[in-house]
Parts: structure tokens; C-alpha cells; sequence
């Protein structure tokens, strides 16, 4: 019984542990720009997109992140690539690199010319907050 009793509280503190440091932040767009397909000829025009916001779950420490807006979970984030630098990818041609001290960040999305269907090739920049 001892033995049960002491698997469960290294269990649970291991568990606490791992959740206590997701982190919920406020990311906004600064600015984005990129190219617009064009569907009746099939071309790409260069233009500037509207800014968007998202929220982003991430650990800094595991290389945690959930970016549910963009379908981007990454669990195996690049860590320190630079100084205090987080690289994270979906499998939808979408990166997202955040300085950690800073919580600037970049975001590209760059599916839609390599796939031949219609998504937009686009990057961004902006900076995130703890929600």
C-alpha cells in the first residue's frame, strides 16, 4: 500500500509539473503580407493581408505548442536555435518562431504554391502577451 501510495504523489507531481508550465499568451499580428492566388489565371499577386490575432498554448521549456487557429500542435519545438528561440512546424507548410524573453514572433504559411490548390503564401510578425 505504501508502495501504491508513493507511485500516486510522484505521479501526480510529475503531471502537475508538465501542465504547470503551459502557458496561454495573445498573439497580434503587426503586419502580413505575401501573395493571393488568383483562381481564374492561376497566378500569385503580391498584396498585404489584414493583421490577425490567435492564442497560443506553449512550454518553453518541453517545446510545447497549440496554435488551435492554424491546426499547429508541435510537440517537438526546436529549442535555442539562437539566443532563447523557439522553432515550431505543422505538417500544412506553417512555421512560427518566438523569441522566449521577448515573446516576438514570426509566422509563415507556405502550402498553398507547393500543394497546387488556392491557400495564400503568407508571413507575419507580431508579438505575443500572457493571456
Amino acid at each position: 500500500m505504501k508502495h501504491l501510495l508513493s507511485i500516486s504523489i510522484i505521479y501526480f507531481l510529475l503531471v502537475n509539473t508538465v501542465f504547470a508550465e503551459q502557458k496561454i499568451y495573445y498573439c497580434s499580428d503587426e503586419a502580413a503580407i505575401g501573395f493571393n492566388r488568383d483562381t481564374e489565371n492561376s497566378s500569385y499577386d503580391s498584396t498585404d493581408f489584414i493583421p490577425e490575432r490567435f492564442t497560443a498554448k506553449m512550454n518553453f521549456e518541453t517545446g510545447y505548442l497549440i496554435i488551435e487557429k492554424y491546426n499547429m500542435i508541435d510537440r517537438g519545438c526546436k529549442k535555442n536555435l539562437g539566443k532563447s528561440l523557439m522553432s515550431c512546424n505543422n505538417n500544412f507548410g506553417y512555421n512560427f518562431i518566438i523569441n522566449t524573453e521577448n515573446l516576438k514572433y514570426s509566422l509563415s504559411k507556405a502550402y498553398g504554391w507547393v500543394a497546387d490548390n488556392t491557400d495564400s503564401l503568407v508571413i507575419s510578425y507580431g508579438i505575443c502577451e500572457l493571456f
